[in-house]
């Protein structure tokens, strides 16, 4: 059976695919659609540890202008605290059981993450640079209440003190 090649001139093509190629795309677009769902902001770590903040009464902004680089997930304007909070996999936590490469497409994945973990540096390094204190809080951390809380407590007790 014959299936639609698409171009780069934007003409299409008919090939002779055969059904064991159709089921090779059909799995390739199930795990298109299920990485397009992966959510980019308001995850379940951030929201934890915004529940957290929140219970702790630590007065927080959402990390402003997301999906800009140089953005930070979470900011403690009062503390001058840019926190990040990384999920382990996406971030290549190092040591980190969560942080696997996957076997399949690894060349592509450790690029992936690589990209990620740079994009990260040069974010922080921009917060540093307009005087804030940036903060990694990994997924694995936050899994972990009596972790999480120990966090916490110590965002309670940072203050900021402007540099002559």
């Amino acid at each position: 059976m014959g299936a639609l090649d698409f171009r780069k001139n934007g003409m299409y093509t008919i090939s002779n695919t055969s059904e064991i190629e159709m089921d090779r795309v059909a799995v390739n677009n199930q795990i298109r659609k299920r990485m397009q769902a992966v959510k980019q902001k308001n995850t379940e770590p951030e929201m934890l540890v915004k529940k957290a903040l929140r219970q702790a009464k630590i007065p927080y902004l959402s990390g402003q202008g997301k999906h800009k680089p140089n953005s930070a997930d979470i900011l403690l304007p009062r503390q001058r605290l840019a926190i990040f909070v990384h999920g382990c996999f996406w971030h290549g936590h190092p040591g980190c059981r969560r942080a696997t490469v996957p076997t399949t497409r690894t060349k592509y994945w450790k690029h992936k993450i690589l990209t990620n973990q740079k994009r990260d540096k040069k974010a922080m390094k921009a917060f540093v640079g307009r005087g804030w204190i940036p903060l990694v809080i990994w997924e694995c951390e936050i899994r972990d209440q009596a972790t999480l809380s120990g966090i916490i407590q110590k965002l309670q007790n940072v203050t900021y003190e402007s540099q002559p």
